[in-house]
């Protein structure tokens, strides 16, 4: 009996504390942005580096990652207090604490933090917002993380042909068969 009434005050306690204003979380973020103001890094920038392992993170795309390796603590926290900008690769072998260059996918994006929240677990999380592609030239370890020497990547313009506006026609048809 006293098992059960230690459960309840338990769950009275957790109810209590996802009440109480202080414990509510929004993950929605606050972008005022357009197109326009997306940051492109001048060539041969030096940004702090985040290694990503088993996610990617695209330009315009709002994503939440855990912060794990203390390197990854220091560039997320610096970037956050300062609103300044870093450069996220994903990583070939999710096993490596500390990647090289070549364990790097050479492409990737320069990054925001929108937020950064503690979890009642003492894990950390941070939502990202990815800006603008660009690849990676150098890496060097400084001493509180790393530093990647990047550039932009070229973008490609697409402009829409005779071909581009057949699949459209054809995927608007099928979509007027489904509905």
């Amino acid at each position: 009996m006293a098992k059960n009434n230690n459960i309840d005050q338990d769950q009275d306690q957790m109810s209590d504390s996802f009440d109480n204003e202080n414990h509510v979380v929004s993950f929605v973020a606050e972008i005022d942005t357009d197109a326009t103001d997306i940051y492109k890094p001048a060539p041969k920038t030096e940004l702090p580096m985040l290694p990503l392992r088993n996610m990617v993170l695209f330009p315009g795309v709002v994503m939440p990652i855990q912060i794990g390796r203390e390197t990854s603590h220091n560039v997320v926290e610096e970037a956050h207090k300062k609103g300044s900008y870093f450069a996220v690769f994903c990583q070939l072998d999710p096993q490596e604490q500390a990647p090289k260059k070549e364990q790097l996918f050479q492409t990737g994006v320069v990054a925001k933090v929108l937020k950064l929240l503690t979890l009642p677990d003492g894990t950390e999380t941070a939502i990202l917002h990815g800006m603008h592609r660009v690849k990676l030239q150098s890496l060097r370890y400084g001493r509180k993380y790393p530093v990647a020497t990047i550039e932009n990547f070229p973008e490609v313009e697409a402009s829409p042909g005779m071909e581009f506006f057949a699949m459209l026609d054809t995927c608007r048809e099928r979509a007027i068969r489904f509905v």
